[in-house]
């Protein structure tokens, strides 16, 4: 598999974690970021745009509830409803993927994890990722396309109903890149 565009970030309070995290996805994703204080990752979010976040369920010595990721995972949804985040345990099993799945996870890794089965989990949400800011990006871009034509502008003044459908197709083309040139006689 080659390299691909992507931005990874991995959120753990192993450092062993990160590290191995990091060493194996950067092999496969060209941007990959780790934290190890879950505290940082607002200011991440906010600095940073993210193809997929791999969140650990629970930070700090003897934490095995995952209350903790919980609530990191509700604070990233409420900050980017877009972001599409892995959660990852070493404690949980089925109830607990299909319990962060409710909450707007998109995915479940279990500690120990499987280098193949990471790297397609991951190549799955960055791909994901990226068509959700594609798509988020072409619905703004539609709603000023849609301001601008709704707009009222100078009038052309054309009785001719050739000339009113040749205004027609220039005011609906006048917000895109697109070029029109109109011919015709001296004075058109």
């Amino acid at each position: 598999m080659m390299k691909q565009q992507g931005s990874v970030l991995l959120v753990d309070d192993d450092e062993d974690i990160l590290v191995a995290g990091k060493l194996l996805l950067k092999r496969f994703f060209s941007d990959v970021r780790i934290c190890n204080q879950p505290e940082h990752i607002p200011t991440l979010l906010s600095e940073h745009r993210f193809d997929a976040i791999l969140l650990d369920m629970n930070f700090g010595p003897g934490e095995s509830s995952g209350e903790q990721g919980y609530n990191w995972l509700d604070k990233i949804i409420s900050l980017d409803p877009q972001a599409v985040v892995i959660m990852i345990t070493a404690h949980g099993g089925i109830d607990t993927a299909v319990e962060v799945m409710k909450r707007g996870a998109t995915d479940f890794i279990a500690k120990p994890w499987q280098n193949e089965k990471v790297i397609a989990t991951v190549s799955s949400a960055v791909k994901l990722g990226q068509s959700r800011g594609e798509a988020s990006a072409l619905r703004q871009t539609n709603e000023t396309l849609t301001k601008l034509t709704s707009r009222q502008s100078q009038p052309f003044i054309a009785k001719a109903t050739a000339m009113q459908l040749v205004m027609n197709i220039v005011e609906r083309c006048a917000p895109t890149d697109a070029n029109v040139l109109i011919l015709g006689e001296n004075g058109t």
